[in-house]
Parts: structure tokens; sequence; C-alpha cells
């Protein structure tokens, strides 16, 4: 129940009495509760996914706002990220760090969609990789006035990525050995055998028949 009163007075301030409206608000009430509700899941789907969410200028220079769980996803202290780009950018990794900022500049000239995946240096020394994909925002008036995106922690599925390459390339390598070493055996098995069917062909041979050319 939702209420809204107001004192009428007289003209010496005296007051007379009250009128007021109550209003039932159940329906507004379980749309705020489900409104909360769904955003409460999608904030635990973003953690479960290892995503943050974060908005930037028009430019992609400066960050103007993160989701909470931006510090966590990314191993670096949001707060002190906002409005500072080029310390975002500090903590990109070296081999990544040039590449990452050409394309945020081309982006911020020609406004698109796109996906960048880079690795960045968290607090704690640690390299992560991430996947990031963005999308221009306009006014009415069609003017470019930020760039909304999502970044995901994908250090673990590259790991797994890895680890499945380590594996196939020990797979391959112990299937060339084994080539190699079967060819070997193959020719070193070969080169006995000619006289072992030489010798075998003689006691095949009649000492009553005269030898053939072959003999």
């Amino acid at each position: 129940i939702s209420e809204v009163g107001e004192v009428e007075r007289q003209e010496d301030g005296a007051p007379v009495r009250m009128l007021g409206v109550t209003a039932n608000i159940d329906a507004r009430r379980h749309a705020m509760d489900s409104l909360d509700e769904s955003r409460s899941q999608i904030s635990r789907a973003a953690e479960i996914a290892s995503l943050c969410h974060w908005r930037a200028d028009a430019t992609l220079t400066q960050w103007l706002e993160t989701s909470k769980n931006t510090s966590d996803i990314l191993g670096i202290q949001a707060e002190n990220l906002l409005g500072h780009f080029d310390k975002y950018l500090a903590r990109v990794h070296p081999d990544d760090r040039d590449r990452l900022a050409k394309s945020y500049a081309a982006i911020s000239h020609d406004p698109q969609n796109y996906d960048l995946e880079y690795r960045i240096i968290g607090d704690d020394g640690d390299i992560r990789y991430l996947w990031e994909v963005t999308e221009p925002k306009y006014d009415t008036k069609g003017n470019l006035v930020s760039f909304s995106g999502t970044t995901q922690n994908i250090t673990a599925r590259k790991v797994v990525e890895f680890a499945a390459i380590q594996a196939m390339e020990k797979a391959e390598a112990a299937n060339y050995a084994k080539s190699e070493f079967l060819s070997s055996m193959s020719h070193e098995l070969r080169t006995p055998m000619n006289a072992i069917m030489g010798f075998a062909q003689m006691l095949q041979h009649n000492p009553k028949e005269p030898l053939t050319e072959a003999q």
C-alpha cells in the first residue's frame, strides 16, 4: 500500500482536515521485485561466465563506468582505471599492446561492432587472456556518444587449448618416431634376409640336375 496525504489548514494555519490517497501497489511491487531478481540472475550469470561490462567514451580512450565485478575479471582495481585509458593500456601484455591500441584507434574512426582477443597483466602479476566485444552507441540524432562493451576472462579456455595442442604435438612426434623406427627396422631386416633367401634357394637345388643361371 502507498499513501499520500495533504493537510488542509485555515487562514491562521490551524489544521482542518487531511485529504489523502491510498493506492494498492502490489503490481508495481511485484514488477520491481521481478526486475531485481532478473538483474540478480544476470549478474550471477556474468560472474559464472567471467564476464564484466563497461562503457567508454566515443573516442575509446576513457572508461566512463564498469560493472561491479570488473576488478575480479581483469585482476586490476577498476576504479583506478576510470578516465585513464592509458593506464589500462599500460597493463596490456607488451606483445599485444601496440596491436590493441591500433585496433581501438581504427574503431573510433570507423565505429563498428568488433571483437578482440588480447592478454593483460593483473595486479598479482598473472597473465589473463581476455576476449572483448563492443558496439557503438548513438543518440537520437545519430551522433556517436559512447561504446558499450563486454569483456570475458578466457584464461581457463586458453589453458585447455594449449594443453590440447601440446598433446597433439606429442602424439604427432610419437607417430613420426614410430614410422622412422619401422622404416629403419624394415631396412635392417631386408639386408640379412637377402642372404638367407639366397641360401634357401641353394638348398632347393637337386644335385642330379645342372644349376640354372639364376642359381
